[in-house]
């Protein structure tokens, strides 16, 4: 179940935690189109992402249509999805992320995930 705490005030309407994490992997992966990753893969990313002690939530908004946004997905081989790590992730964010904003000189605000796949679903 979905951590909802919303308010009338917020933009901000839900806060998701490791838990929401690992069942939105899963509804990902039965909605999945062919792509966006494993459900399996996404459970070993999760459980690293768990393992490191982190507990805190994830804010989750609508996008305003104004604020400086991407969209971020993994893409590649799902064999070598197989052997990806947290690290892996981190890495490939943050890379993707500085070399948007180097080559358009905005700074990001937010991230958009586009693909239902277990991995592009949690990854942004």
């Amino acid at each position: 179940m979905l951590e909802k705490l919303w308010s009338e005030d917020s933009m901000v309407n839900d806060y998701y935690g490791i838990a929401d994490l690992k069942y939105i992997a899963a509804g990902a992966a039965i909605l999945a189109s062919g792509g966006g990753g494993s459900y399996l893969d996404a459970v070993n990313i999760i459980k690293e992402f768990e393992a490191t002690g982190w507990s805190g939530a994830i804010p989750v908004q609508e996008y305003d249509g104004a604020t400086n946004c991407c969209v971020l997905a993994m893409m590649g081989s799902p064999d070598a999805a197989a052997d990806m790590t947290l690290s892996d992730v981190h890495h490939s964010i943050a890379n993707t992320i500085s070399t948007f904003q180097q080559a358009t000189g905005f700074v990001l605000s937010c991230v958009i995930p586009v693909e239902i796949g277990a991995i592009n679903t949690i990854v942004p």
